[in-house]
């Protein structure tokens, strides 16, 4: 256990809004929504999850104003709205916040739309003169469907890239409206603010990078913002009673210098773009990486891409610069260094992303001092199933996606539990180490390793005990890992390590009687479920991935 936070736990306003703590979910992109874009049943269960897990303030990313065809969330029409109600229900029974994050995809949606919507209509006539038996007609409207649809591809690839310097005044100012409106209809479901997605359209207006412009919304600074304070402007006239935020996207600094996105601003422009949209009237600034690259990694690295809240710098700037809020993202694994940033002075609100993905108790756990499951940034179940269409999850939480129906919770009555490791197979077993110990149940932890073991003495701080063995006998036992210990003392034995290890673990414990789970992921690739290279046999003759069905299994399940 650790002192329990502090400044994290502190309430705080912003605008017309008291939140109850600095703890924010920032805006991702989850995959849970219904295909007409409607909120439904499995969305409602993750971001109520959030809600109970203490989250003070939840964003809803990526919610489109007009129907497309991107996977996300869309408040689009009247019909739309008691499904946004439930939301809002659902996130204020736990004390809660909520928050959309509006934005407007860089291509012509109606083109687009329009040119599908042929495509589909020439396929079915092509379906209905295969039933009448007219081979002719249904080969010609199977190739004009396949044309249209190539063409409305190829039109989206365009688009995206010049939609920003093509588009009409008449077509902004559409999309204003058509952000405007959907504000309003989020006003009218009893959602708490608005967060103006500062990247994709918007961000790219305000570009230097991609706005080619020469009308009032492109060349200088004062034009390429123009459109942004424009939309502020919509939304606040719209929606008077909502607080509206900003996600202040900037052009950071790779580790070599290049710079990394280029739909937002550079970090000079940014801060002078933070003054004027306070005095346009926005409630909070939220700093994060811009986009635009097609690489979802610039926006969420993986590990080791980018360090610890490589946004802060700026978002320390931008805090300097105004009165309102400012919150960071990027990152951010623990509470430890949200509690620093906040002691600091550098930010007032610290979203936690992936990381209340990884553990969405983060705020009850920092009010009692119990470990989190800190997020790893390996970007498997997340980040890889945004690029892949998918639904987002996390390899360290099994309730991502099927909040409704699973919740991790402590096991009843005291377990004597054995912690085996070997190799790099020890370091996973950290956090599952502190976990037990947080839950009052501290296990004893066996080490194997070559000749030198690391990093025991922050195992010896949370486990009841803690022996090593050595192949070399140069520390500890000479000997085998699973010498030093007698599964039949145990109520479960958790193994992680080289295969022929694991073996052997699983069968002394087979042996014994003595539950045993086995850690898979040595086995894993792609991670997302699509190559099928991690794809473990099971005694029941069923092939299982170990990064969707896994990484951890019963032994008794599994061949090694």
């Amino acid at each position: 256990m650790t002192a329990p936070a502090s400044k994290l736990l502190q309430p705080i306003t912003v605008g017309p809004l008291e939140l109850k703590n600095r703890i924010m979910f920032p805006p991702l992109t989850t995959g849970y929504e219904e295909r007409d874009g409607s909120i439904g049943e499995r969305s409602l269960a993750f971001y109520e999850r959030l809600a109970r897990g203490g989250v003070s303030y939840i964003v809803i990313g990526d919610v489109a104003p007009v129907m497309t065809a991107s996977p996300t969330p869309k408040l689009a029409t009247d019909a739309q709205i008691p499904t946004f109600k439930a939301l809002a229900d659902a996130v204020h029974k736990h004390g809660a916040k909520v928050a959309l994050q509006l934005f407007h995809p860089e291509y012509d949606v109606p083109g687009v739309g329009r040119m599908v919507m042929g495509s589909m209509a020439a396929a079915k006539a092509a379906q209905e003169a295969k039933a009448a038996g007219d081979e002719e007609t249904f080969a010609a409207k199977m190739a004009e469907s396949n044309e249209i649809r190539k063409q409305a591809y190829a039109k989206l690839h365009h688009d995206m890239q010049h939609f920003v310097n093509e588009a009409s005044v008449e077509q902004l100012t559409q999309i204003k409206e058509a952000i405007a409106a959907s504000a309003a209809r989020a006003q009218q479901a009893g959602i708490d603010a608005i967060e103006v997605h500062g990247d994709r359209l918007v961000g790219s207006l305000c570009s230097a990078i991609l706005n080619k412009r020469t009308d009032e919304y492109g060349g200088s600074f004062e034009n390429r913002v123009r459109y942004a304070l424009e939309v502020v402007a919509a939304i606040k006239e719209a929606a008077p009673q909502l607080m509206v935020e900003y996600k202040l996207p900037v052009i950071m600094e790779n580790p070599d210098g290049t710079p990394r996105g280029k739909g937002g601003l550079l970090p000079d422009e940014a801060c002078e773009f933070a003054k004027l949209l306070e005095d346009a009237g926005i409630d909070m600034i939220q700093v994060a990486q811009a986009n635009h690259t097609g690489n979802m990694g610039d926006t969420i690295p993986p590990m080791g891409a980018m360090p610890y809240n490589w946004t802060l710098p700026v978002a320390e700037r931008v805090k300097a610069l105004v009165s309102v809020p400012v919150a960071t993202v990027g990152r951010v694994v623990s509470v430890e260094a949200g509690e620093k940033i906040l002691e600091d002075g550098s930010a007032d609100i610290i979203a936690y992303g992936r990381s209340l993905m990884c553990d969405p108790d983060i705020a009850l756990k920092a009010a009692t001092g119990e470990p989190i499951r800190e997020c790893l940034n390996c970007n498997k179940g997340c980040v890889d199933a945004i690029q892949n269409r998918k639904y987002i999850s996390c390899v360290l939480n099994a309730e991502n996606g099927d909040e409704a129906t699973i919740a991790i919770k402590p096991g009843d009555g005291d377990k004597k539990i054995a912690v085996v490791g070997g190799g790099i197979g020890t370091a996973p077993m950290y956090q599952l180490t502190r976990e037990l110990a947080a839950a009052g149940v501290k296990p004893d932890v066996f080490f194997g390793f070559r000749d030198a073991p690391y990093c025991m003495e922050e195992y010896r701080s949370i486990a009841n005990l803690v022996k090593v063995s050595t192949d070399t006998g140069a520390v500890g036992f000479h000997g085998f890992v699973t010498q030093l210990y007698d599964p039949a003392d145990y109520d479960v034995v958790l193994v992680c390590g080289p295969t022929v290890m694991m073996r052997n673990a699983a069968r002394l414990c087979a042996e014994k009687g003595t539950p045993c789970f086995v850690s898979m992921e040595k086995k894993m690739a792609c991670g997302i479920g699509a190559c099928l290279g991690c794809t473990c046999e099971t005694k029941g003759g069923e092939g299982k991935s170990v990064c969707k069905n896994g990484p951890v299994f019963d032994a008794t399940e599994v061949f090694f």
